[in-house]
Order: C-alpha cells, then structure tokens, then sequence
C-alpha cells in the first residue's frame, strides 16, 4: 500500500506539473517536459526534494518511463542560514563567570590593558571586548588554554569590538566569538600554524568577521587538529587564499592539519580595503588530512581565480566532506578538484553550481558526486572510477564534458540516475575515456551520450 500511495503521489505530483510548468509547493518543485509536434510526455522530474519525498520522485520515473529512480537534488537549503558574522554571537556578560575580564581599548576591568590581558591569559580565562578599534603592538598573540578550560575572547554583550590584526593562535583550546579582525597590511588576518611535533588543537573560531591579510585571511598550517571555522564572515587574501589549509611541507606533507571543519560560513574578496586586487581562490586546500566543509557560500571572486581548490597533497586515505554548499561568482573554476590522495572517502553532495565551471582532475575511486544542482555551467570530468548519481543538470549552457588536457580522459565512470535537461556532451582533444551509464533521464540534449 505504500508503494501504491507513493505512486498515486507521483502520478499526482507529474499531473499538477504538466498542468502548471513550475509549481512551488512546500519546497517540491516540479517541472514538465515537452518534445515532439504533438506535445507528447517526455519527463517529469522533481527537484529540491527532502528524503520523504525521494520515493514519490522515484515512483513519478516509474510511473512514466519505467526507467527506475530520477535523479534527486539536495533535501536542504543550500549555503549558510541564520545570522552570520559578529551580530549572530552569543551575548556575553561576566556575570556568573569566574576569571572574566571586559576590556575597552584603554583598559580592562578589574585590571590590565586589553592586549596583555589576553597575551598572559591562563586556561579558563574569559576576555570580553567593549565597543572600538584594538590595535595591538606588534600583533596579538593568544596563547593555548586547556582540555578543560578555553580561552575565550569574545564581545561583550553585543559590541563592536574590532581588532587590527595579525592575531597567532598558540597551542589551542580556544574560542574567539563576535569579533572582527581587521589586517589590511599584514600577511595573514588569523594564523594557526605548527611545523613542530607541538599539536594545536581544539580552536573554534565562531560568528567572526575576518578582513584582510595580503596573503590569506585565514591561514592553518601543519600539526593543527580539530580546528572549526563557522558562521562567520571571511573575506581577504589580496594575493593569495581567503583560507588556506596546508601541511607543514607540501613536498612531504608529513604533517597535516586533521579533522578541519568549514561550515556555514560566506566567502568572498570584495569588502577588504584593498579591493579591487588581484588573487587565488577562496578556499584552497594544499595537503590535509579529514576535512568537512559545509553549508558555505563562495562567490564574489572577480578578480581572482577558483572558488575552491582542492590539491593532490595530502595524507593517504584522508575523508573529505564537501556538501550543501552553494559555489557561483567565480572567475575560473567553482571547484577545482585534483586530491588523489583522499582513498578514504570524498562525497561532494547536496551543493548548488551555479554559473562557474566544475573541474574534477584527479579522485579515489571511492569518490561520490551525488545530489548536487549543475545550473547553466560547464561540468568536467577528467577523473577515474568516480560516481555521478542523482545529481540535475538544468537551464541554459550547462554541459557535461569527458576529458582535459592535463589530466587525460576519465576511466571507469559510473553515471547512473540523473537528469540532464538542456545539457551538451563533449569530449576533450583527448577522448571521452570509458562509463557505465543507466537509468539516466534526457531531456533536449545535445552531443553524444548513452543513457
């Protein structure tokens, strides 16, 4: 019986479609298909569907083509919600707190200026910031706190504190939250690095507004573990990254960051005072061991070139995380994906491209493209033994081509259960390589490819 609800549903669903074209209803988009003179029924595909509605997309398949499951994109909302930045932090008092400290740029409460306050921190310290402009001497230094007690440097109940940086974070265990920093001038804006057996662990960077940096915003480097960047506002790396991740020797990579989190976050290089620059990517990652990176947004990059770029340096059997991102607004490639070394798993699921073209160089064979929204852009696979499922490829100038010049034509794919709706196929000056395709849903397109 649920079988057959599921199927009165989507017969249901592919009646109001063909009726209406588009039709929002509780976050079910579906459209209609047409081909031919006559008007005859060429497809009915359902999109930003949750996993309740997954059967009633696959029924719908079935009911019409008795062609098996369509492909199905993500179940959530693309890029980041809620508020970001230093207006969405917690608001903080010292009340009830031990070991707290407010500070203004002149001094804090009960004693001590601002910058020796948080440069001689102890573990548990709590530093709160008053509304201005802190600008240290030579740079701000935190040093590390404790398993069980963080450093926390915060606002304090909502003011606009704003630090020139560079700021280096020492052994870890530390939360800054609700502020911005600011450096226009120096190499870096926020610097997390280790090239020693010393372990930095345990920072959490959180609703943060980072500016600046000639080189990158954000830099983390080395024998970093569990570092966590959200809900924040990134912006810089005139020259370079807005963040980069890198292991201690990109020749060796005997050292790499581990268990990096990116989530729910805004990219861009367009806000820091010395725009509009030249630059890299956004997100560049140049050896590292795990790593999720979630819920973000990339664009705005005019003038520099990949929104994320993800190099073949690393850690052998690393995991990767890529998923519910939303990537347009770049000058060259949306993503740029050579990590051959990631042979633990690499999923890229659930994001939204949008008007930047998707290079898959090099991948494990254990490498997952599922769920995702091809829309209007250029989607090319040069990669072996990787999946392509349930993903949708719409509106004008969305392509799929085989093949690239540096890296060859992709061996052993597996292209199963998507839609591809307007696209062109091509191959490369070097060949299309070899796939296994089914259960692939067409819809006027171009270029040759076997479902």
């Amino acid at each position: 019986m649920t079988w057959i609800g599921a199927s009165l549903g989507a017969a249901l669903a592919c009646a109001l479609a063909r009726r209406c074209g588009w039709r929002l209803v509780d976050r079910l988009v579906a459209r209609t298909a047409w081909t031919g003179a006559g008007g005859g029924w060429a497809g009915c595909y359902v999109l930003y569907l949750g996993p309740m509605w997954r059967s009633y997309g696959t029924a719908c398949a079935f009911f019409l083509f008795s062609v098996g499951s369509i492909g199905v994109a993500a179940a959530v909302p693309y890029g980041p919600s809620g508020t970001l930045g230093p207006p969405g932090a917690a608001l903080r008092t010292c009340s009830g707190v031990s070991n707290c400290y407010v500070c203004s740029p002149g001094s804090c409460t009960p004693s001590g200026s601002w910058q020796s306050r948080i440069e001689n921190a102890s573990p548990g310290d709590t530093i709160l910031l008053q509304s201005g402009a802190y600008t240290p001497r030579g740079g701000l230094s935190i040093p590390g706190g404790a398993a069980d007690g963080k450093i926390v440097i915060a606002n304090h109940n909502g003011s606009a504190a704003v630090i020139a940086g560079p700021v280096s974070i020492g052994s870890g265990h530390v939360l800054m939250e609700g502020v911005t920093v600011n450096s226009p001038a120096s190499s870096f804006a926020i610097h997390v690095e280790s090239r020693t057996s010393t372990v930095k662990q345990n920072i959490e960077l959180k609703n943060m507004d980072i500016l600046g940096g000639t080189g990158e915003a954000v830099r983390i480097r080395g024998n970093v573990r569990d570092l966590t960047i959200r809900n924040s506002l990134l912006d810089g790396g005139r020259d370079n990254h807005t963040i980069k991740v890198l292991c201690d020797d990109p020749s060796s990579c005997s050292s790499t960051p581990e268990n990096i989190t990116i989530t729910n976050n805004k990219f861009s290089k367009t806000r820091s005072s010395f725009y509009p620059a030249s630059g890299e990517d956004l997100l560049q990652f140049e050896g590292a061991g795990n790593a999720t990176v979630t819920y973000n947004e990339f664009g705005q990059n005019p003038n520099g070139e990949d929104c994320v770029d993800w190099k073949s340096q690393g850690r052998s059997g690393t995991s990767i995380l890529f998923s519910f991102n939303r990537v347009n607004e770049c000058n060259l490639q949306g993503i740029l994906f050579h990590q051959g070394q990631a042979n633990g798993n690499t999923t890229i699921e659930g994001n939204y491209f949008e008007g930047s073209d998707q290079l898959m160089r090099r991948t494990h064979a254990r490498t997952k493209i599922i769920n995702n929204i091809i829309d209007g852009n250029q989607f090319v696979i040069s990669a072996s033994s990787l999946t392509l499922a349930y993903n949708t490829f719409m509106n004008r100038g969305n392509s799929l081509r085989f093949g690239d010049t540096a890296q060859g034509a992709p061996q052993n794919l597996t292209i199963i259960n998507n839609i591809f709706s307007g696209t062109g196929f091509s191959c490369s000056s070097v060949g299309c390589g070899s796939y296994t395709a089914s259960y692939n849903l067409r819809h006027n397109t171009s270029g040759s490819f076997t479902c």
